[in-house]
Parts: structure tokens; sequence; C-alpha cells
């Protein structure tokens, strides 16, 4: 049981930045677009959106990306649309 419950503790330690860093930007009760999640993971937008529809999180209809049902039923994503200033292009909101 003592073995146990250091490897536990030793866990929690570890998982503390991870936990931290999805606080500090999932808990923020704000959704962020596709983009800035990308920026946010450091990792180039078309390689993160590429991988989201591979693993069948996101799908494409009509050109536009909308999550799968599940994801977005288990509130993974808020999807809004609407056009952005100056421009005609919609947009879709990350959770």
């Amino acid at each position: 049981m003592a073995k146990q419950n250091a490897q536990l503790t030793s866990k929690v330690h570890r998982d503390a930045p991870n936990v931290l860093f999805i606080k500090h930007y999932v808990g923020t009760g704000s959704s962020k677009s596709l983009h800035e999640t990308a920026k946010i993971l450091n990792m180039p937008e078309k390689t993160m959106i590429d991988a989201l529809v591979r693993y069948k999180v996101l799908f494409r209809q009509s050109g536009n990306l909308l999550p799968h049902a599940l994801r977005q039923r288990d509130g993974l994503f808020t999807v809004k649309t609407g056009t952005s200033r100056g421009s005609t292009r919609h947009y879709r909101k990350r959770h």
C-alpha cells in the first residue's frame, strides 16, 4: 500500500504542470479558435487539424470543419458561425 501511495504521489507531481496548463487554458470559460489552440500547443494549425480529422474528432462538411456529434455532446467544442470583421470567411470556435 505504501509503495502504491508513493507511486501515486509521484504521478501527481509529474502531472502538475499539465493540470495547471489545462486549468489555465481550458478552465477560462471561453472558447478558443482552432488557430489559437494550435498556437497554444506550439503546433502548425494544418497539422493539428489534419490530426483531428484523422482521429475523427472533426470532419469537413461543405468546406467547413465541424466536430463529430460525440465530441460536441461531451462539451469539447462550441460551434459558432459568423463572419469576421471585413471578411465573409466563416469561423469556428473550439472549447
